[in-house]
């Protein structure tokens, strides 16, 4: 039997204070390929708190599309058309931020993940090339 890899769909950045599902990540993580994929970020995610000494180095991170190591995690950011709330913008982004998933899944070295989460992502199911999916 292949060795098992999960993508876990985050509610937060990985760079954040823990929340259960970075918990997760860090167990599985330990014995198994593991793929973080952050929320949707839009291009003007950087300036929305006004202008910061980091604001360049996030400006790289959202357009740059790779697949960041974290310890033994892979951590994956997708883009989306802002403003991510807007019913319509998350309609137009959906077929995109589904190929950037697939692409960060690639990226990372797994196939056929069991794709983790601790909310709905409904639209995104399969997403991740995913054998199944559980909803924590």
């Amino acid at each position: 039997m292949p060795e098992r890899s999960y993508a876990v769909f985050g509610t937060v950045p990985w760079d954040v204070p823990w929340l259960t599902e970075h918990n997760l990540a860090a167990a599985l993580g330990r014995r198994h390929d593991v793929l973080y994929i952050e929320p949707p970020v839009t291009p003007l995610g950087p300036f929305r708190y006004g202008l910061r000494a980091d604001t360049p180095r996030k400006l790289v991170r959202v357009f740059r599309r790779t697949v960041r190591r974290s310890s033994s995690i892979g951590v994956f950011c997708p883009l989306a058309a802002p403003p991510l709330e807007h019913r319509l913008a998350r309609r137009l982004s959906r077929p995109a931020l589904r190929y950037q998933i697939r692409r960060g899944v690639a990226r990372a070295g797994i196939a056929q993940p069991i794709a983790l989460s601790t909310r709905p992502v409904t639209d995104l199911a399969g997403a991740a090339g995913e054998r199944f999916r559980v909803h924590l």
